[in-house]
């Protein structure tokens, strides 16, 4: 198609082949302009080419509807294309006459050839007026746009089209409509925005004038009650001045209730008061209230209260009378308590509630420990671990130096005996004044005098011995087989076998309820049972849906742990008082006395319980699984799964 308009279009500016290609394509953009032009309108479009000789420049063309823009924004295109339509024209040049009219007649055919061809539905007539043309102007050439046959007979039937519409094409005009809108949006949104300014400005407005008249009625207010302060002020002075006058008193002495009433109505008020009010309060107003905050009588009843004693008499701190070369005493410190016990006593308590204490680590065992004893009066620990050995440490001084002591040098000095004979894990202890029995998973039972560190007696059991306890001179043992088995100590003969549980018996005690001596036994079967000192089972408790690891009875309160991760209170008839709750993992031993209940678990925490209401007060986190614990009023003593024990100090 484009070598048949060759023919009739000459290009004046002949440069290379990619220069000819150039106009080419922008030929293709003239006829995709024409044909969006005639898209826009309702009916198709007809484009007339008119070249007039009379017309000798583009810029004098009368321009049709809204499509000037378009053609004085290519015109620069057009030039450079250089199309040139030649046509005769009879009445300026007869030579020509002939040739021009073949070759109008030709590029009649051609065109309406090429417009066929192409995918426009529009019908495009070039017209070409040899009455008008000018020879001397081919560079110039005159295009009228119209709707119908003749643009000057419809004239009314132009359509006035939207600039914008006509340009979105265009990526230029198509950005910068863009930025108008954009901006159009952003400046109703900051209208908005400053009406909701002030608005909010009106409103704090408001605000402000009616603190105004607030603070004006309080003003008033405070002059009323500053005139009632005045007249309260005179009628107390005067009543002090009586009290001065009848009892022969100065003014300063007639102002403290304590040198009116007697001491007795003062403590029984100062009971109704909390410990920390008579420490942080009462014993700041003067001396004499000082004294009677920290009245023996008056602390023994909060203790009391507190279930911190046994309801005996005024307690003497057991001197140690064996020497030590670890009977340090600590430097001295300001005792703001006196010499009230109680007081101490009630501040042991307070540090293990709030988690307040001191560390020492004792390194000896190679593997886990499984057992301990403490015995509080020789300050005298015992250990047993996988490692098949006993050791008995020294304690005395420990935790008064420091709040944190890891010294594997002093735990050297502090191990005093190693006793050795096991052929595998020892897993339980226990002690009289003079001996020390160990049970092991070898299935044996030994001996061991005190004084001297050497095994006096071995006794075979033939399964491995998992707990044992001595009451006088027996000893009681549970055993893997899931039998129980009594031994005299001072025979090592089997007095008597108890069997019942299916399953290994992993913890035991000998308890007195009612005046009646009972043995309490707990096992892997997830039964706890009592028997009686004939051997005969007098309870089963079905106690937790898995194994049980431990157990304690005191006062009329059993208490067991198990696998479950389930701490369980129950009576002696087998009544479940409470269930607590807080564990990740298995609960490997416990320990509770008064209503302090401490508990060990896989999950590496020490969890502090109160019985009374059976709730959680406090957790020690550790590094390692607890395996074993012992505690007194001041102290915990805990083995650890990493071979290390840990003592906490809560006199600290």
């Amino acid at each position: 198609m484009i070598d048949v308009l060759t023919k009739d279009i000459q290009i004046k500016d002949s440069n290379n082949n990619s220069n000819k290609k150039k106009q080419r394509e922008r030929r293709k953009i003239q006829m995709t302009d024409i044909q969006t032009i005639s898209d826009t309108s309702s009916n198709p479009s007809t484009l007339d080419i008119n070249n007039n000789s009379n017309n000798n420049n583009i810029d004098d063309l009368p321009l049709s509807c809204s499509t000037t823009a378009i053609i004085k924004n290519q015109k620069e295109n057009i030039n450079n294309c250089s199309i040139g339509i030649s046509s005769s024209n009879s009445g300026s040049n007869k030579r020509n006459s002939h040739h021009n009219h073949n070759n109008n007649n030709n590029n009649n055919n051609k065109l309406n050839s090429y417009s066929s061809s192409s995918s426009l539905n529009n019908n495009i007539k070039i017209n070409n007026n040899n009455n008008n043309y000018n020879n001397q102007n081919n560079n110039n050439m005159d295009i009228t746009i119209s709707t119908g046959n003749n643009i000057n007979n419809n004239q009314e039937d132009i359509v006035m089209m939207d600039i914008d519409s006509w340009y979105s094409g265009d990526p230029l005009v198509s950005e910068v409509i863009k930025d108008e809108k954009e901006t159009l949006i952003l400046i109703e949104k900051r209208k908005t925005e400053l009406l909701s300014i002030e608005k909010t400005i009106t409103s704090l407005k408001e605000t402000k004038e009616s603190i105004k008249k607030d603070i004006m009625i309080k003003k008033q207010v405070l002059k009323t009650v500053q005139k009632k302060k005045e007249e309260y002020i005179k009628t107390i002075g005067n009543s002090y001045t009586s009290i001065a006058i009848k009892y022969n008193l100065t003014q300063v002495e007639s102002r403290s209730l304590t040198l009116i009433l007697p001491e007795e109505v003062m403590l029984h008020i100062f009971k109704f008061l909390s410990p920390s009010d008579l420490c942080k309060g009462v014993c700041g107003v003067c001396v004499k209230w000082r004294s009677l905050s920290f009245d023996i009588s008056l602390w023994r009843d909060i203790c009391l209260q507190r279930r911190l004693l046994d309801g005996s008499q005024y307690h003497e701190p057991i001197q140690n009378k064996t020497p030590s070369k670890f009977n340090i005493e600590a430097p001295p410190k300001s005792n703001v308590w006196g010499e009230n016990w109680y007081v101490g006593e009630y501040r042991k308590d307070s540090n293990w509630r709030k988690g307040k204490y001191s560390t020492t680590i004792l390194r000896g065992h190679k593997e886990i420990v499984w057992s301990l004893l403490f015995e509080s009066d020789s300050n005298t620990l015992i250990s047993g671990s996988e490692d098949m050995t006993v050791k008995v440490w020294d304690c005395n001084g420990m935790g008064t130096t420091s709040h944190f002591l890891d010294d594997s040098e002093d735990s050297k000095k502090r191990c005093s005996k190693t006793l050795t004979g096991h052929k595998n894990g020892t897993i339980c202890l226990g002690s009289t004044p003079n001996r020390l029995v160990s049970g092991s998973a070898d299935g044996s039972l030994k001996i061991w005098d005190r004084q001297e560190g050497v095994c006096i007696e071995t006794i075979q059991t033939h399964s491995s011995v998992w707990c044992l306890q001595i009451v006088d001179n027996s000893l009681i043992c549970g055993c893997v087989d899931g039998t129980l088995r009594v031994f005299d100590l001072n025979t090592s003969n089997c007095l008597r076998t108890m069997r019942g549980h299916t399953a290994p018996v992993r913890c035991l005690q000998a308890i007195n309820h009612n005046g009646q001596d009972l043995i309490v036994s707990g096992s892997y079967d997830k039964t706890i049972k009592v028997w009686d000192m004939d051997s005969r089972c007098v309870n089963t408790i079905r106690a937790h849906t898995h194994k049980i690891n431990c157990l304690q009875y005191e006062n009329g309160q059993l208490v067991s742990g198990s696998h479950d991760s389930l701490l369980k209170i129950w009576d002696m008839n087998g009544g479940l008082i409470h269930t607590l709750q807080g564990h990740d993992n298995m609960i490997h031993c416990l320990q509770f006395k008064g209503n302090k209940l401490l508990s060990g678990s896989t999950d590496s925490t020490i969890r502090l319980w109160d019985l009374k209401n059976g709730t959680h007060v406090n957790t020690i986190k550790g590094q390692s699984a607890v395996c074993c614990l012992k505690f007194n009023d001041s102290k915990l003593i805990t083995g650890y799964e990493d071979s290390t024990i840990k003592i906490f100090d809560f006199s600290f």
